[in-house]
């Protein structure tokens, strides 16, 4: 059997891992991240350099979250344990979710004592059990049970979980399922209910083996991802705009637009936080993340020394 480390991962796994990370990030960023392979102990900043590199467009204070989550934890993103995803919310309007993989939440559970599944659970509820748990058979949902017990203490813990009978997940072609779904919720609500002290709270969890770096639509109450219909995928590097929630964002900017001066009434010193700075660009210049960066001499920003309100007067200034 191959050896598995404290992140959870073997070694065919973090090999796997990386190939993945090479054909999502490219060549130059996996031998970038390749030191913090099978770490099992991040700092903040050791964190943040990976999701700086994984997930440069997402807010300052999500990735800021998830290095925390990691380095309290004992997460590594290389791993799978934790990710930071664009979507649409149910209005359309652009947003991140902050999602942690149930294989994370499984290294959590089992660091403070073992624990056991009874009853081949995760497993399908019969109908007595439904009726015994809800007073009624729920036939719009697949219904799923998991039945957990700690190994040392003997205590035991029930979780349950639901998915549309009639909705697909994403993911059906990898093998994802409606079942694998109900099974994930009804674990997530066990391990909660078994450890409920060692669970981190503020992220979303899912199946992170069919997690694509790609944009989706992602329920943030329970951090499943949907396929998006067609034409609402948001765009992975767009930055959204502080304006209305049916506002998009121009992803492409015309050579004669871009030449034209801008004056924005816009004061600097109101400029508190790197996201704030970010959204005030791309409102004011229509400047891209990338081109952001570009223009602050910066590869990522985690490397900016100036506050926000002076790194958009050093732009302003060349308008």
């Amino acid at each position: 059997m191959p050896q598995a480390n404290k992140t959870g991962e073997s070694y065919e796994e973090q090999i796997r891992d990386m190939v993945r990370l090479e054909k999502e990030q490219g060549l130059d960023k996996a031998r970038q991240l390749t030191k913090y392979q099978g770490v099992t102990q991040l700092t903040r900043s050791q964190a943040m350099e990976i999701l700086e590199t994984i997930w440069p467009d997402a807010p300052a204070t999500d990735k800021v979250a998830a290095a925390i989550l990691c380095s309290s934890y004992g997460l590594n993103p290389l791993a799978n344990h934790v990710f930071l995803i664009p979507f649409k919310d149910k209005t359309g309007r652009k947003t991140w979710a902050r999602v942690w993989g149930i294989k994370a939440k499984r290294l959590l559970a089992s660091r403070t004592g073992g624990y056991s599944y009874l009853d081949m659970t995760p497993r399908l509820m019969t109908e007595a059990e439904q009726i015994k748990v809800w007073g009624a058979v729920d036939k719009a949902n697949l219904c799923f049970l998991t039945w957990l017990k700690d190994t040392k203490t003997g205590a035991e813990a029930y979780g349950y979980g639901k998915w549309p009978a009639n909705q697909e997940p994403y993911g059906t072609d990898k093998g994802n399922s409606k079942a694998n779904m109900a099974s994930i919720r009804s674990e997530s609500q066990a391990i909660d209910r078994l450890r409920p002290a060692e669970m981190p709270t503020g992220f979303a969890i899912t199946d992170e083996q069919y997690i694509e770096g790609e944009s989706r639509v992602v329920d943030v109450s329970t951090g499943e991802i949907t396929e998006p219909e067609t034409g609402t995928e948001p765009s992975a590097t767009a930055v959204e705009p502080p304006t209305s929630p049916t506002t998009e964002p121009t992803s492409v900017i015309a050579p004669e637009e871009a030449k034209q001066p801008t004056k924005p009434k816009r004061d600097p010193a109101t400029l508190k936080t790197i996201t704030a700075l970010q959204k005030a660009l791309f409102e004011d210049f229509k400047l891209q993340p990338k081109t952001q960066l570009d223009e602050l001499n910066l590869k990522s920003w985690s490397e900016l020394t100036l506050t926000p309100a002076e790194a958009y007067q050093q732009i302003q200034a060349t308008r």
